[in-house]
């Protein structure tokens, strides 16, 4: 981007998008007409029913955990298509559209959470469109997709309903057991088949609980099969039930929190006093108690190597206030397991 906003090169325009709901199946499709300026790469689509209501409240939780299906699409004459089969008609429906590009050479830089990388492509993304669930049902739209207990096949493209908080780490996170169509029915046990070269152990993490499986390595495949029981949290509690499960997670280990946590702290780069941090943070009291979007606190660092940070004097941004503000949000390691009820609550309470 750096490149482009000194002129360097051209920036393809934001792609156009269409929504038709009255298709012949009742299943939604969306086109995609990209600029050509660049080569394009690739069209995917994301769409999600976990999105706002309109005139609903701020709601942090549920943007933090809700669930973007992902759609492949097809190119007809220029224009790349894709269905958007539904469960259920009860929800809206947020939908959008990323281009690739390639870039003429590879460039190396420092990304998310300020780790080294090395690109060569890049996206436009198209504004989300956003359909009530009245209007869905006006125009014929009909439920295809039906409540499934298969969370996931890990066949196809199935990584790109998964995230990876570190690429490089095998480790891997999904919200679909917060959506409908995967929700646990009661009594129900989660059940999957592993195989590992050696004796191993995996970490199977359910929102701030986690269970530990002992892998016993070799050439099948081993049944597991955990109850809600089976996972604890910090105080070594176990879970009741699936009801309000929302990110499931598999890896080598699992950090609960309870009695260590990290935040990142962030330092601008005019600042003159390098013992001054910014820090933007949520907690479980976030959408609830206090704003959705997080809170803030100026930190300052008072002692060599420590920095106290006193959350009795965490404040709203100004998008509390006024919706017209653009404030960012805190970083995924921001988020934390607790509640933190103290410093400036929703200023409408």
């Amino acid at each position: 981007m750096d490149r482009y906003l000194k002129g360097e090169g051209v920036v393809p325009e934001t792609p156009w998008t269409q929504l038709n709901l009255k298709t012949s199946d009742g299943v939604p499709e969306i086109s995609i007409r990209p600029d050509t300026a660049k080569p394009v790469l690739g069209v995917e689509v994301y769409y999600t029913r976990e999105g706002q209501m309109v005139g609903a409240k701020d709601d942090f939780i549920n943007t933090k955990n809700r669930f973007w299906y992902y759609a492949p699409t097809q190119k007809v004459d220029g224009v790349w298509k894709a269905k958007l089969p539904l469960c259920g008609l009860e929800k809206p429906l947020w939908v959008y559209a990323n281009v690739i590009y390639g870039l003429d050479k590879p460039i190396q830089g420092a990304g998310y959470y300020a780790r080294a990388y090395s690109a060569d492509r890049f996206v436009i993304s198209s504004p989300p469109q956003i359909f009530s669930n009245m209007q869905l049902q006006d125009a014929g739209v009909k439920a295809t997709r039906q409540p499934s207990l298969l969370i996931e096949n890990f066949e196809g493209d199935w990584k790109k309903q998964w995230f990876a908080y570190k690429p490089e780490d095998w480790a891997i996170s999904t919200h679909k057991i917060y959506t409908e169509e995967w929700k646990a029915p009661a009594g129900a046990r989660l059940s999957f088949e592993v195989r590992a070269e050696q004796p191993n152990k995996l970490a199977v993490g359910l929102d701030s609980s986690a269970a530990e499986v002992v892998l016993q390595g070799g050439s099948g495949w081993q049944p597991i099969v955990l109850e809600p029981a089976k996972f604890l949290n910090a105080a070594n509690e176990p879970l009741k039930d699936w009801s309000n499960a929302k990110e499931l997670r598999l890896g080598a280990k699992e950090s609960l929190g309870g009695k260590t946590n990290k935040v990142l702290l962030l330092q601008s780069l005019s600042e003159s006093d390098m013992r001054n941090f910014f820090l933007a943070f949520a907690d479980e009291t976030s959408g609830k108690e206090t704003y959705g979007g997080g809170r803030y606190l100026n930190v300052r660092q008072d002692g060599k190597n420590s920095i106290t940070i006193d959350f009795n004097l965490a404040f709203n941004p100004y998008c509390a206030y006024n919706p017209d503000f653009a404030c960012p949000l805190p970083p995924r390691e921001n988020i934390l397991g607790i509640a933190i009820p103290v410093g400036e609550k929703n200023y409408d309470k």
